[in-house]
């Protein structure tokens, strides 16, 4: 198994409110990712993002999410190619406070645009974050 090649469909949701977006932080400071996880076999990419998004943060969403971007990662190694499918939900004002139920060395925070721009994101994650931003501000138009 150690030359098994892996193919994976995530789905990630970039959270919005007053213009900033929802990351997980790890306690060593680390910028690690947005919420979300893998599309398991039989589920639709929604009913995935819902079931993560209830395991990682207890957030239930009953409206349709928009989607943002979708993008590929290839490891370095050559042994992963991963489709992340990204939506965006729109939170309102306020950027409200979650918890992150999944590891206790994690913790959520609210970036900026302005911040988002200084960062040093994987390209793909980077277009996903401005697109799902654009998009909201279109919508709210």
């Amino acid at each position: 198994m150690e030359n098994e090649k892996i193919l994976e469909v995530s789905v990630k949701a970039v959270f919005i409110s007053d213009g900033a977006v929802m990351f997980l932080r790890t306690s060593d400071g680390k910028i690690r990712d947005l919420p979300g996880g893998h599309v398991e076999f039989g589920e639709t990419t929604i009913g995935a993002l819902k079931r993560e998004l209830k395991e990682e943060l207890d957030f239930e969403y009953f409206a349709e999410p928009f989607l943002a971007h979708v993008w590929t990662y290839f490891s370095r190694d050559g042994k992963a190619h991963r489709i992340n499918i990204v939506y965006g939900i729109d939170v309102g004002g306020g950027c409200p406070q979650f918890i992150y139920r999944e590891r206790d060395d994690v913790e959520l925070i609210w970036l900026p645009e302005e911040k988002i721009k200084s960062m040093n994101f994987l390209s793909g994650m980077e277009e996903s974050l401005f697109k799902a931003l654009a998009l909201k501000e279109r919508m709210s138009l």
